[in-house]
């Protein structure tokens, strides 16, 4: 599993007091499905609802994977999410898609 961590500073503007923290592993042994990664790195829950494809946050989700992570995201109706917080300060994510699964958490004090 890979971890990414970042704070304010890796943002256009650090006043945003925005923080993303992505947890990325394969398919393996180790983490044979969503559910262990979801486990392994601490996220809030295990289990929630799929968002919408016209979810508004997606473009952001894809933004932050691509510039944290150098991950391409599908478009979200091939692949499979759960959202387990949807707050306007504090949003948390699973995806799976092929043989990657990646925990997704951005969060404000702004």
């Amino acid at each position: 599993m890979r971890r990414v961590i970042c704070d304010e500073f890796e943002f256009n503007s650090p006043d945003s007091e925005q923080t993303v923290e992505l947890a990325i592993a394969s398919k393996s042994p180790y983490c044979p499905d969503l559910t262990s990664l979801l486990s392994r790195c601490g996220a809030s829950a295990y289990s929630g609802s799929q968002p919408p494809v016209d979810w508004p946050q997606w473009p952001e989700v894809a933004e932050h994977l691509n510039r944290f992570a150098a991950l391409e995201l599908p478009h979200p109706s091939q692949l499979s999410a759960v959202l387990l917080r949807n707050n306007w300060d504090d949003v948390e994510l699973a995806v799976e898609y092929g043989s990657v699964f990646v925990w997704y958490h951005w969060s404000t004090t702004a």
